[in-house]
């Protein structure tokens, strides 16, 4: 047996969730974070025509995080990851919408890609390669700029969504 171009595409496009409105977000939950959610994910997000899942909105349940967070990733189009503070859990759900064939952007806080940095501060090895939306200490005085580098990000990565209103 052969495999066609037009096969390959077809298998290609398993996973990706093609159709779908939504952009995962996962992130610490820890509340020194909340304006970076609100004030920047959500809305670049929004903003760009796409609908946000975060689980931090959806903790009203009685199952395992986890089959809360592989039902929302199977649901959705594409992903923004934030490793900030090294939430383990961020790099669990990164890794599972890759293997989805998912679009993964990663965010960081500035901290953690300074050569300098304390060996825990430091984004583990594996992810260091991969390009990261960087944000600084002082932009959470103007959350706009990171939400327009975001915007920016989504534009490239995945296009405008359903949602979007348009210029």
């Amino acid at each position: 047996y052969k495999i066609t171009p037009k096969g390959w595409a077809f298998l290609d496009s398993f996973g990706k969730n093609k159709d779908s409105q939504t952009c995962f977000v996962a992130m610490s939950f820890v509340p020194k974070l909340d304006w970076l959610y609100k004030e920047v994910i959500e809305k670049a997000i929004l903003e760009t025509g796409w609908r946000p899942f975060c689980l931090k909105d959806e903790n009203k349940h009685s199952e395992y995080i986890t089959n809360k967070m592989i039902a929302g990733l199977r649901k959705s189009r594409f992903a923004i990851v934030d490793f900030t503070d090294n939430c383990y859990g961020s790099y669990y759900e990164a890794g599972f919408a890759k293997g989805m064939g998912l679009e993964v952007i990663h965010m960081v806080n500035e901290k953690h890609l300074k050569k300098d940095a304390k060996e825990e501060d430091k984004l583990h090895f594996d992810t260091t390669q991969i390009s990261h939306l960087e944000w600084y200490n002082n932009e959470k005085k103007t959350p706009e700029l990171i939400k327009n580098r975001l915007i920016e990000w989504i534009e490239a990565t995945v296009g405008y969504g359903p949602d979007w209103k348009g210029e």
